[in-house]
C-alpha cells in the first residue's frame, strides 16, 4: 500500500466539505475519483499533496515523490519543450529527455515554445514532466478536461502506456466518467457535500481490453449514475 486516508475531515467558513473520507490506493494502481461537482475531490487531492491541511484524519504516505498535473498545464512560457521537461530532470541524459518527448508523440516539438503548442500538446509536456520526475505516487486534477472527446481519448491511452511502463501509482480526480471507466483499477465515487465514500468499484479488465460496451463496464456506469447526480 502507497496511500492511506483514514477519516479526513475538511471545513471551509464552518463549511463542511469532506465528512470522514477513507480509502487506499496500492503500487502501481491507478484510482479514479468521481462525484458531484464542489463536492471535494480536488480538496482531497491538495490535502495528499501537503498543499493544504486536514482537519481531522490521518494520512499514512509511503511514497517518497509526489508529482502533481493540474488542470492548467503550469509550463514556464519562456522555456522550450525541453526545457520545462528538463526542469524538473536535472539528473537525466539528454537522450532520455529527447526518449520521454518521444514517448509523448512530441518528437517535432522539443524546441518548441508552450505559446506554440496546442492545448494538447501541453498537457503532454505535463505528462512527460510528470513521469521523468520518477515519482512513486502521481496527483491528477482533471488534466484533460477541455480537451475535446478524440484528444481526450488519445491521451488517456497515451497515459496508460507510459503507466504500463512504470511503477507509479496514480489519483485521478475527474468529471468524465468515461476517464474513470477506461482508465481506473478502483473508481471511489464521492457523495454530496459534506462528501463520504459512497462505493468503491474494482475493475479487474486490463486497461488495454477495456471498451466502453463491456457489459461489466456499463453495470458499473451505471450505478455512479444513480449514486450521484452529475
Amino acid at each position: 500500500m502507497i496511500l492511506a486516508l483514514k477519516d479526513i475531515c475538511k471545513s471551509y467558513d464552518q463549511n463542511l466539505v469532506l465528512g470522514k473520507v477513507s480509502f487506499n490506493v496500492q503500487k502501481h494502481e491507478i484510482v479514479c475519483l468521481v462525484g458531484p461537482s464542489g463536492c471535494g475531490k480536488s480538496t482531497t487531492l491538495n490535502i495528499i499533496a501537503g498543499l493544504i491541511k486536514a482537519d481531522q484524519g490521518e494520512i499514512k504516505n509511503n511514497s517518497t515523490r509526489m508529482s502533481y498535473i493540474f488542470q492548467e498545464d503550469r509550463l514556464l512560457p519562456w522555456k522550450t519543450v525541453y526545457e520545462n521537461i528538463k526542469l524538473v530532470a536535472t539528473h537525466k541524459s539528454k537522450k532520455e529527455i529527447y526518449k520521454m518527448i518521444y514517448a509523448v508523440g512530441l518528437s517535432d516539438f522539443e524546441d518548441n515554445y508552450p505559446d506554440e503548442l496546442s492545448g494538447g500538446m501541453r498537457q503532454r509536456v505535463a505528462i512527460a514532466r510528470a513521469f521523468i520526475y520518477e515519482a512513486d505516487l502521481l496527483l491528477m486534477d482533471e488534466p484533460f478536461k477541455s480537451l475535446d472527446h478524440s484528444l481526450k481519448i488519445s491521451m488517456l491511452e497515451n497515459l496508460i502506456q507510459l503507466w504500463e511502463h512504470s511503477a507509479i501509482s496514480i489519483i485521478f480526480v475527474t468529471h468524465d466518467l468515461e476517464e474513470a471507466l477506461l482508465t481506473g483499477d478502483k473508481i471511489i465515487v464521492f457523495s454530496q457535500k459534506p462528501a463520504r465514500v459512497a462505493k468503491i468499484f474494482k475493475i479487474e479488465i486490463p486497461q488495454n481490453q477495456r471498451e466502453l460496451s463491456q457489459p461489466k463496464l456499463v453495470e458499473i456506469k451505471n450505478e455512479v449514475m444513480e449514486l450521484i447526480t452529475w
